[in-house]
């Protein structure tokens, strides 16, 4: 028994991200609150009587030095809580631009490959190799499913310390004109701020201009999804995180997760894409959903 649940965390992880990807969704405005949200936007740009120079010219710092990566390979380890439980795991995240996101995670001790989550613009791909099952689904059906915007390109913008805008495939100079600019004096970094329809978009940036902290929240602030970001390093002639910490608020289930990134490369030699073994059998995505709601 406890080696089937030492085995069955991997899973559990992997469902975790999941949690984390698309439970803002569940963050369901109503058009009351969305319409909330258009007038203190045009009251802000109103009383603003200063100009936002050192703001602007911390965003071009980031703008200059924030460069994208285009392969990324890396050891990382996890440790989550999901409720009340608490699960310590070790795998790999690997990332080509534009293209594919894997998460790997290995059985302890004998370091063998129990979990996969792969991301492309596509498809979402979840292989469980304990239970020799596995879910293929359009990621557009995930999103049609969660009722949210957010897609491949935000979730890769969130692992590789980017500012993102959905619908927006790679953030430009132009792009970050559109967010509203503001100090906060408690620990010194400059915060981007939009919002749309359903959701708003807050970045912090620190005075070197890396980002610390990436934020998607509710008009009401009720649910939010937080990446903090730390341990900043020199990786591709940039300052790159070797911590971050995530944590969705508000849910039925609290999800927190830290993240320590380690032999970090830009190593290319791996597949691109994963090829399912036929004997694998392929589950639903209601069955994920299910495990997911579970949790």
């Amino acid at each position: 028994m406890k080696r089937y649940y030492c085995l069955l965390k991997h899973t559990t992880i992997i469902a975790c991200l999941l949690v984390l990807m698309f439970s803002i969704s569940s963050c369901r405005t109503t058009k009351t609150a969305s319409a909330a949200t258009s007038s203190p936007k045009v009251e802000l740009k109103k009383a603003e009587v200063v100009t936002h120079a050192k703001e602007e010219a911390v965003v071009d710092l980031y703008d200059k030095s924030n460069s994208a990566i285009p392969v990324f390979s890396a050891k990382i380890k996890v440790d989550a809580k999901v409720g009340e439980k608490l699960i310590s795991l070790n795998g790999s995240l690997k990332i080509k631009k534009d293209e594919v996101i894997q998460l790997s995670f290995q059985a302890p001790i004998i370091g063998i490959e129990m979990g996969k989550l792969e991301i492309t613009p596509d498809y979402i791909l979840v292989i469980d190799r304990y239970h020799k099952q596995y879910v293929k689904a359009p990621i557009s059906e995930l999103t049609a499913r969660a009722k949210t915007n957010l897609d491949f390109y935000d979730l890769q913008a969130l692992f590789t310390n980017q500012i993102f805008l959905p619908g927006v495939k790679d953030v430009s100079r132009k792009t970050l004109k559109k967010f509203d600019l503001n100090s906060v004096v408690a620990d010194q970094s400059t915060t981007l701020t939009l919002s749309d329809k359903q959701l708003k978009y807050v970045f912090s940036l620190i005075t070197s201009g890396d980002l610390s902290q990436s934020q998607v929240l509710t008009s009401n602030s009720k649910y939010k999804l937080i990446w903090d970001y730390k341990s900043f390093k020199k990786f591709e002639n940039r300052n790159f995180p070797r911590k971050m910490a995530v944590q969705f608020v508000g849910g039925k289930t609290p999800v927190e997760m830290d993240i320590e990134i380690s032999k970090i490369s830009d190593d290319s030699d791996w597949d691109t894409y994963t090829n399912v073994s036929g004997k694998y059998k392929q589950i639903s995505l209601d069955d994920v959903m299910k495990m997911i709601s579970n949790l």
